[in-house]
């Protein structure tokens, strides 16, 4: 009867390992994906620009079509989790910056009962050379 109960122990202590283990496969496939599209979305924002002003020598984003832009990169990229983003643009300094912020909120990540993760946020960028 001792070595039953052990052998039940290491089963469930071997199969809790194995579920973390693809669960937590599939969470950091999750961050990379989410990475990605931040840095794809704080780059697309940084090219739109007013061009008025570029010639005048000062560098001015052009918010609506950067945030046109990233709203069109995050249409239909994680149809079950709601995404949410903060952008932020760093002009009148020598090095002009936009800065993504993503936020997902779907449903929990993980099935070990005492694993809870329903938020990833990941934070892009993109730095535009010296002016």
């Amino acid at each position: 009867m001792k070595s039953f109960i052990t052998f039940i122990a290491i089963l469930s202590v071997a199969v809790s390992i194995v579920i973390y283990d693809a669960d937590m496969g599939a969470y950091m496939q999750k961050q990379e994906k989410i990475k990605a599209l931040a840095e794809d979305a704080a780059a697309g924002a940084a090219l739109y620009y007013d061009e008025y002003s570029y010639g005048q020598g000062y560098m001015v984003f052009n918010r609506k079509e950067g945030i046109k832009f990233i709203d069109g990169i995050l249409k239909g990229k994680f149809p079950e989790d709601e995404i949410s983003y903060d952008l932020e643009y760093f002009e009148g300094i020598r090095k002009p910056a936009v800065e993504v912020t993503l936020k997902v909120k779907g449903k929990d990540m993980f099935r070990l009962p005492f694993l809870k993760v329903e938020n990833i946020v990941r934070k892009a960028k993109y730095e535009l050379p010296e002016t």
